[in-house]
């Protein structure tokens, strides 16, 4: 089997993206039996991840021991349904008027704030504020 073994973005900011502390986590985790085993939150993560840091479907699918398709699912069903990302818990909810990107630990006052941040992780940031965020959930 593959071992994990990516690559970390350094932290920016006085916060430790959660992103790390959870890829360290996965890289602890044996690798998977099959590819074809569904995949749980923390690898949903590192794809995304991956994604964000612009790596190939193939690159991320080594990384991981996931299968390729399954890579490109992800990336295709983000880019068809931005608000599908706020299903991976990418937004923390800290306290009081305190959200966090999980990708790069920076804080904003108000969830629709951290939710367009993380949306301009992926998309142009002209186009991550223009996307409609509807009726998505409170992140409590």
């Amino acid at each position: 089997m593959t071992q994990r073994s990516p690559r970390i973005r350094q932290a920016r900011g006085p916060d430790r993206p959660l992103i790390a502390s959870e890829l360290d986590r996965l890289r602890e985790k044996p690798p998977r039996a099959s590819k074809n085993e569904p995949i749980d939150q923390l690898e949903r993560l590192a794809i995304l991840n991956g994604i964000r840091d612009g790596d190939a479907p193939s690159r991320i699918a080594r990384q991981w021991s996931i299968s390729t398709r399954t890579v490109e699912r992800v990336r295709t069903r983000l880019y068809d349904d931005p608000l599908s990302i706020f299903g991976y818990h990418v937004v923390i909810h800290r306290g009081k008027g305190d959200y966090q990107c999980v990708f790069c630990g920076e804080s904003k006052s108000r969830q629709s704030r951290c939710q367009r941040h993380v949306l301009a992780h992926f998309f142009a940031h002209h186009i991550a504020q223009n996307i409609d965020l509807g009726d998505i959930p409170e992140v409590f």
